[in-house]
């Protein structure tokens, strides 16, 4: 029960971290209206990459899993969970990603909202290309991909799931680091797909997320 452990201490830093970033607003530095342009810059490609996953005719081949090495950054040390639509591009590093993040409008992150569920959930579509440039390049970060083992027909549901979140970005609650995080939304979009046969036994943290999920079978993992 190492993980159960490691996830405790974990959230207990993770409370004395929010405790003393604390929450003040910044409006006026010229670090906010840098932050500003890339938020407003972000949310636009963002907004591009979801009409294509809402158009009718859009396809993939299949599923993976993509896990993100943890990072060294406090709100990354677990790790981090995506979905590829693999084979939605002829070129692989351009295949859709989904990421599910919450939109975080305030500078700096009022961690505090982060924690109570204060920030909407954002489920941010990127490219493989994309997500390599942030996380290997600009982190250091290992990324791999598990392909899933699921119908066309689950993936259809999974879809049309998604979907109705990126519509009605309110359905799948508000964005938590602990209770309603990348792990718990992408375990819930799974279940509702009919992939998972049940929610609430993999965790929150990332890193330990692939196994639990190989033991029911949804990927292979070592």
């Amino acid at each position: 029960m190492k993980f159960v452990k490691y996830g405790i201490l974990g959230f207990i830093a993770l409370i004395v971290i929010m405790a003393v970033k604390g929450p003040t607003q910044d409006r006026t530095s010229k670090e906010y209206f840098a932050w500003k342009a890339q938020h407003q810059q972000d949310l636009y490609f963002n907004k591009l990459h979801q009409e294509v996953i809402l158009k009718p005719d859009f396809i993939f081949d299949h599923l993976e899993l993509v896990e993100v090495a943890p990072g060294k950054k406090y709100y990354s040390i677990w790790g981090h969970m995506m979905l590829r639509f693999a084979g939605s591009n002829s070129d692989p590093d351009q295949d859709l990603v989904l990421s599910f993040l919450a939109d975080f409008n305030d500078f700096p992150v009022d961690n505090m909202k982060a924690s109570t569920g204060g920030y909407i959930v954002m489920p941010k579509i990127g490219t493989v290309a994309q997500y390599k440039k942030e996380y290997e390049v600009g982190e250091g970060r290992t990324i791999f991909f598990h392909p899933i083992h699921s119908t066309k027909e689950q993936n259809l549901k999974l879809l049309n799931t998604l979907r109705v979140w990126i519509e009605h970005p309110e359905t799948p609650g508000g964005y938590s680091f602990f209770y309603n995080n990348c792990v718990s939304l992408m375990t819930k979009l799974l279940h509702e797909s009919g992939m998972l046969p049940k929610l609430g036994i993999y965790g929150y943290w990332p890193k330990y997320v692939p196994g639990l999920y190989a033991k029911e079978g949804l990927i292979d993992y070592e």
